[in-house]
Order: structure tokens, then C-alpha cells, then sequence
């Protein structure tokens, strides 16, 4: 018996000893961790020690994305390397769409339990958590719009984040280079605001200067008091008593009904986004969804205010999702969604509205041009007096009166090749980035005619489509568009140095010819009338022409003297042209 004993526990142990096969789930996670470590390695760890960012390993991890099988932790690295890739590409449009996806709370905590947590914290990983990475966002689109308070408060929210310290220091270090240049054109009030918002962040050369700030305080004038009439007394007059006045009872002020907007803003194999607008913000607002054939409603979200965004996350190919917002019970607004099947780069074709922010965009001309109308096919251009500018292209005709979104580009052409022949369509350019809408062009496609047997003609041939040719090198010299010819415009502001003129004299009264003089210095002789004597100064930014000598030294015009020389920042606004021509 206890041989038998001893041959069953030497089995177990045996079993115990055998280490565990890796499952396919854990392969695939490894390789989420490796693409993950990857992308704070190679890309922001570099960016943190001051040195380039190198987009091409974000392409690199997008890439490899794509080979691994879907999870719970794919697809927000997935959405966490798309952000920061058109960060880099100055896309910031799509970044807030795609931002406003995965901040959403089940994308949110995936990440950062996964990526962040499970790496030690945030002191232990140079990833950014999805909080600081919306605020890196923040900043890197303020200083793309050259709004640097903006930028500055943004980073600060995450300067331990990528490279968002250096970029503190070096708009710090641009504003107070301002702030310099303004003083040197006498705007020291301006300067000051600078300095005092530098003080704040505690820049240290702006702490300085404004401890050593000091600004002359003008004499007051003392000035003679008026000798006081004698004022008649008046008589008094006698009051009549007031008769009470009936006040009327205040109506009251009807509580304004609810009424509330709910839409889809797209819906993907990934996600269905969300928004809706209300009227009130006393009232609690339920987000619910019923699923396919169920008749069950389930509360995804509760908010209150007049704004709202929500991703549903994740969705079921093929499936129909119905969502409606419900006020004490009382549904007010109801939609449905269609979950479809991946195509082969899918993407959204509306715009992922982020929550309006105070900045008001710019307003643009754009004027749109008809360049070429084939059987499936309509090539359009346009031009724009600013740069920078990202477009929707728009299209009404065909089976639909309403206007849709065809692209959103930032360049100043399109093709659309979704046209049908014989099919009257109007096209028209939106501003996207920007406030402003092109003139409307309109056009019918060509037939596409088969011809019969019977008196065979050959088509009209139809010219090649021209094409546009390379952009020239950015010029001063001013361009003009013509329908041959498109041309786009920058502004950049240079700076230059001027050479200022300082001059000095002492002017006192001399009562030996009863008249003011000047004087090399202070003059306090027999004939100084105590009390006169002041120094002045002259800036000029031409040289004063010299006047003969005085006191033993060489007096330049209208008795100035101690000529020094210095220099003085501007700066002016110069416009640069480039353009391309059809081939």
C-alpha cells in the first residue's frame, strides 16, 4: 500500500511539472504588449528625452494592428497610435473624431488598466494615459493655431507627457522674446501682461524683470480751489401724501417644455457614435438601447446639460441597435442603427461632432470652378485666399435633394468618381476648419450611348482629362488665378533690426538772460535757478547732424549730446505665392 502512495504522488508531482501550453488568447496579447512597448520605446520615450518623434513607427505599429486578431485591448492601441499619427500630420480634425472615441469610458479603461496600470503607473512608462493624451491633443492644436496660452495651459495638464515640457519652455522662452520686443517699441503695458502671465507660471527671467520694474510716476498738477458761492435756501415745499398703488399679481413664467435632438453621428463594425442637443439643463437626460428583436430597454448613459457625445462600444456586425433619450419615463427622441460589414478601408462618412469650444473659427472666400464632366466622373477645383484650410465637398442631384458629404480634404481639388451618367448633380465647397461656403456649380453628366448598327458615326472625341502640374517654389512676387491656373497664398511674419539714435541734454532756467538753456551736464551755477533742472532724452532713428561743440564736447542739432547707437526689433507681415498650371 504504501508503494502505491508513493507511485501516485511521484504521478502528481510529474503533473505539476509540466509547464502550461500558451493559449492563442495569450499569443495575441504578448503581441498587443510588444506593439504597445514599441510605440513608448520608439516613439515616446525619444520624444521625452528631447529628441525627434519618428511617425514612421507609428505606421510601423498601425501595420502590424492590422495582423492581429480582434480583442478588447486591440482596438484601443489601435485608436491610441491613429491619434498620435495625425497629430504628426497635423490632422486635428480627425484626431478629435478619433479622440472622441476612445475617450469614452470602456475604451478609456481598457488602456489605462492594460497599458498604463499593468506597467507600473504612469512613473513607471512613458505611454500617456488617454486624459493626458486628449490634453497633449489639446496643446498641439493650440500651437498649430498659433494660440499659445491655449497651448500652454494644455501641456501643463501633462508636461511629464511625450515632449510636452520642451514645448513649455520653448513657447515660454518665444513669449518672452515678445515681450522684449515690445518694451523696445515703448509698449510696456503690453509687455507687462506678458510678463506677469510668464511670472505666473514661474519663468524666472519674467520674475526678475518684474521685480526690477519701475515706472515714472507723474507730478500731479495742484489745482486752484474754487471760492464757494452763497446758495440760496430753498423753501420747503410741501409733500403730498402718495396714494397707495395696487400692485398687479406677476404672472408666472411658464417652465419651458423639453424638447431634445438625438442623431447618429456614424456607425462602424467598431461603434455607434452618438450625439444629441437639449433645452434644459435642470433635467436628467437616460441614453437607452434596445438590441434586435429585444423589447428590453437598457440605460447606457445619464448626463444632464444641453451637449452630448456617447460611442457604444462594442457592436455586433449585421445587427440593428435602437437608441432613444427618456425624461422621467417619457421617451422624446428616437433613432435606429444598422451595424455594417467591413469594407476594405472603411471609414466614416460623417464628422464625429466634438463639443463647441469658445474659439471662433476664421471666415474664408472660397470660389468653386467646374474643370471637367465625364460619364461617371466630374473634376472640380477651387481656390482659397488662406492656407490651412481643410474642405468638405458637398453634392445635391441624382435620386437625393439633400446635400451630402462626398470628402473631406485639405487640398483644393477633387474628383468625384461616384457620378452617374446623364445625372444632373450640384456641387458646392464647406469650410471645415474654417466659416465660409463656395458658389454652387451644377452640371449633367455625359450619356453613355451605345451606338446601332445603322449609320454607325464615331463619338466625338472627348479630350483628356488636363491635369495639374507640380506646385512651383513659394515667391514674393504676386501670382493670380485663372481657370488655367490655381495659386495659394501664406502670410509669415519676419523680423528685422533697426538702428536707433540716443541723445541726452540738461535744460535749466538761466536767470542772467531770463530764458532756458542746455547743457554737456548739471548745471548748478550762479545764475541755475534752483529747482528748473531736468534731463531729457531723444530717441531718433536717423543720426543727428553735428552742431559745432559745447562745454568741451560735441553738440549735435537743437543742442542734444552722448550720442549712443542700439537696436530695435520689428517685424512685418509678408505675403508668399506658389503656384501650379494644367498640364
Amino acid at each position: 500500500m504504501k508503494r502505491l502512495i508513493a507511485l501516485l504522488l511521484g504521478i502528481v508531482l510529474l503533473l505539476t511539472a509540466v509547464p502550461a501550453v500558451p493559449t492563442l488568447a495569450d499569443e495575441e496579447a504578448d503581441n498587443l504588449n510588444k506593439i504597445a512597448q514599441m510605440v513608448e520605446e520608439e516613439y515616446l520615450l525619444p520624444m521625452y528625452n528631447g529628441e525627434d518623434a519618428k511617425k514612421e513607427v507609428l505606421e510601423r505599429c498601425l501595420k502590424m494592428l492590422k495582423d492581429e486578431k480582434g480583442g478588447p485591448k486591440k482596438k484601443p492601441l489601435e485608436l491610441y497610435c491613429q491619434v498620435l499619427l495625425y497629430i504628426e500630420n497635423n490632422q486635428f480634425d480627425q484626431a478629435n473624431q478619433t479622440m472622441f472615441v476612445l475617450n469614452q469610458t470602456a475604451m478609456k479603461k481598457t488602456f489605462d488598466e492594460e497599458f498604463i496600470e499593468k506597467s507600473g503607473g504612469e512613473s513607471q512608462t512613458a505611454l500617456m494615459t488617454i486624459e493626458n493624451l486628449a490634453y497633449y491633443l489639446q496643446g498641439r492644436e493650440a500651437e498649430n493655431n498659433n494660440d499659445r496660452d491655449t497651448a500652454l495651459e494644455a501641456y501643463g495638464q501633462c508636461s511629464n507627457s511625450a515632449d510636452a515640457a520642451y514645448r513649455i519652455e520653448r513657447i515660454a522662452d518665444e513669449q518672452f522674446d515678445d515681450a522684449i520686443s515690445l518694451m523696445a517699441v515703448g509698449k510696456y503695458d503690453s509687455a507687462k501682461e506678458i510678463l506677469k502671465k510668464l511670472a505666473d507660471r514661474q519663468y524666472a527671467a519674467a520674475i526678475a524683470m518684474l521685480r526690477d520694474w519701475s515706472t515714472p510716476t507723474p507730478k500731479p498738477t495742484a489745482k486752484p480751489t474754487a471760492t464757494p458761492k452763497a446758495t440760496a435756501t430753498p423753501k420747503p415745499t410741501a409733500t403730498p401724501t402718495p396714494k397707495p398703488t395696487v400692485k398687479p399679481t406677476a404672472k408666472p413664467t411658464a417652465t419651458p417644455k423639453i424638447t431634445v435632438n438625438l442623431w447618429v453621428e456614424t456607425a462602424t463594425e467598431d461603434w455607434v457614435a452618438l450625439s444629441w442637443e437639449v433645452n434644459r439643463y435642470d433635467v436628467t437626460y437616460e441614453l437607452q438601447r434596445q438590441v434586435g428583436s429585444s423589447k428590453v430597454w437598457e440605460t447606457i448613459e445619464t448626463s444632464q446639460g444641453n451637449y452630448y457625445g456617447f460611442a457604444d462600444y462594442p457592436v455586433v456586425v449585421g445587427q440593428t441597435y435602437r437608441y432613444r433619450i427618456v425624461v422621467d419615463g417619457q421617451s422624446l427622441s428616437e433613432v435606429t442603427a444598422t451595424i455594417p460589414k467591413p469594407t476594405a478601408t472603411p471609414k466614416p462618412t460623417q464628422k464625429i461632432t466634438p463639443k463647441p469650444t469658445a474659439t471662433q473659427k476664421p471666415s474664408v472666400s472660397i470660389s468653386l470652378q467646374l474643370n471637367h464632366a465625364g460619364i461617371n466622373s466630374v473634376d472640380l477645383s477651387w481656390t482659397c485666399g488662406t492656407s490651412g484650410v481643410t474642405y468638405e465637398v458637398q453634392r445635391k442631384g441624382g435620386s437625393s435633394s439633400s446635400w451630402t458629404t462626398l470628402a473631406t480634404i485639405s487640398s483644393k481639388s477633387y474628383t468625384d468618381n461616384s457620378a452617374k451618367a446623364g445625372t444632373k448633380y450640384t456641387y458646392c465647397i464647406v469650410a471645415k476648419s474654417a466659416t465660409g461656403t463656395s458658389n454652387e456649380v451644377s452640371v449633367t453628366t455625359l450619356q453613355n450611348v451605345t451606338p446601332t448598327p445603322k449609320n454607325i458615326t464615331p463619338p466625338p472625341v472627348t479630350a483628356k482629362p488636363k491635369t495639374w502640374g507640380s506646385w512651383s517654389s513659394w515667391s514674393t512676387s504676386p501670382v493670380s488665378a485663372s481657370s488655367t491656373r490655381q495659386v495659394e497664398t501664406k502670410v509669415e511674419t519676419e523680423y528685422y533690426s533697426v538702428t536707433v539714435y540716443h541723445y541726452s541734454r540738461w535744460k535749466y532756467y538761466n536767470t542772467g538772460h531770463n530764458q532756458w538753456y542746455y547743457s554737456y551736464a548739471q548745471y548748478t551755477g550762479s545764475n541755475y535757478q534752483a529747482g528748473t533742472g531736468e534731463w531729457q532724452y531723444k530717441t531718433t532713428y536717423e543720426p543727428l547732424s553735428t552742431n559745432g561743440s559745447a562745454d568741451g564736447h560735441t553738440r549735435y542739432a537743437d543742442w542734444w549730446w552722448n550720442q549712443t547707437t542700439g537696436t530695435e526689433q520689428k517685424s512685418r507681415q509678408v505675403t508668399y505665392y506658389r503656384y501650379r498650371d494644367y498640364k
